[in-house]
């Protein structure tokens, strides 16, 4: 191996082993709270915001090492810096979004979860010590490829002190990406992880919930009103971020049975849990057969835009008009956007089209947009 590419070699090998140490630091935290947690979308996100920070530090790692001025280097890992830093502050929302409509591509070009300034300016701090972080590191690239170019074996791969070295360097970078992830993920992934723990309590108690509540400093009691219908295998996803004085997660439940929730968890402890179906079974029932939402249901209630109005009066005869309350089937769920398709008593009217809505939010819950298919 000649030495630009010996040298080569050594650069994105130090660029990889920083990206890879980033990564470990901002993702193992969250692995290990989450293991065992059913939470859809999780390992999907981790792996589409992972590939290209390794990238992207590699790359410039490689870069750099073509350049004899530590100024030069710098100036590169600070541009990466920049890049990565915005990966992670976009990663419980834009790559989130992209890794739900991998998943599922009824949801293709829907924005799942939206950004706000607070998560931005959470976004922002918890980049402020990757780029500082990383500019020192592009400043030390040369030095300690020097250092390593000492540590090759005759097979021209890095003896195990070499190794060592190159792995003893990473510490700083693990430790802003520990950083990171107290920032930016923790706060919200530490939802999911306590309502299936209690789930999990509340349905293999046979004791006082809220005694045991009090007992262990987590409400399991919030499952009080639902405990019997928390049998067989569930999944969770992350509703809605709502960052504040007291940042509040919606995490969605939805078994297998049928069962569908919201629980609300507020500064990472469990609030309470809503049936999350009476939306969009009750009060979306009640839209189309009497063109309004039931008056003597809060929690049935939500938005809809003028338009959207406009388009269901448009439409309502063929559900006002039928002998039966229309049929609501869910099409589909991803985050806080839910697939809705409501069609009239199929026996009494075959020629009658289906409709399919599209709703965003849990609190609101807007209805945004609705479109005909055919019978």
């Amino acid at each position: 191996m000649n030495r630009t590419a010996f040298s080569n070699y050594l650069g994105m090998l130090f660029g990889v082993t920083i990206g890879i140490g980033l990564i470990l630091g901002l993702w193992l935290p969250a692995v290990i709270e989450l293991a065992g947690v059913p939470l859809r979308a999780f390992y999907p996100t981790l792996i589409i915001g992972s590939l290209p920070i390794v990238i992207i530090a590699g790359l410039t790692g490689l870069i750099s090492s073509r350049f004899s001025h530590a100024g030069l280097s710098a100036l590169a890992w600070f541009g990466a810096a920049l890049a990565i830093a915005s990966i992670i502050g976009s990663l419980l929302y834009q790559v989130q979004t992209v890794a739900s409509w991998l998943i599922d591509r009824q949801f293709w070009g829907q924005t799942i979860h939206e950004t706000s300034s607070v998560s931005r300016l959470r976004g922002g701090f918890a980049g402020f010590f990757i780029v500082f972080l990383l500019t020192v590191y592009g400043l030390m690239q040369e030095n300690r490829l020097d250092g390593l170019r000492g540590e090759i074996s005759e097979r021209a791969w890095l003896t195990g002190r070499g190794w060592f070295l190159l792995l003893l360097g990473l510490v700083p970078i693990v430790a802003v990406g520990i950083i990171a992830n107290t920032i930016v993920l923790k706060p919200v992934y530490a939802a999911p992880a306590v309502v299936h723990q209690a789930i999990n309590v509340a349905r293999t108690t046979n004791g006082d919930l809220f005694a045991l509540s009090q007992q262990e400093g987590v409400n399991y009691n919030a499952f009080k009103d639902q405990r019997d219908d928390l049998a067989g295998p569930y999944t969770l996803q992350i509703g809605q971020i709502e960052w504040g004085p007291i940042n509040t997660i919606y995490v969605m439940v939805e078994f297998e049975s049928g069962v569908w929730l919201v629980c609300h968890v507020m500064n990472e402890r469990l609030s309470h849990c809503n049936d999350a179906s009476l939306p969009y079974f009750v009060g979306f029932r009640s839209l189309l057969r009497m063109g309004e939402l039931p008056a003597d249901c809060m929690a049935c209630r939500f938005r809809v835009t003028e338009s959207q109005q406009v388009w269901l009066s448009a439409r309502q005869d063929q559900f006002v008009n039928a002998p039966r309350d229309p049929v609501i089937t869910k099409v589909a769920q991803m985050g806080s956007v839910v697939l809705l398709q409501a069609q009239a008593d199929a026996s009494e009217h075959t020629d009658t089209k289906r409709i399919t809505c599209l709703f965003k939010g849990v609190a609101p819950i807007v209805l945004e947009s609705c479109w005909e298919i055919g019978p």
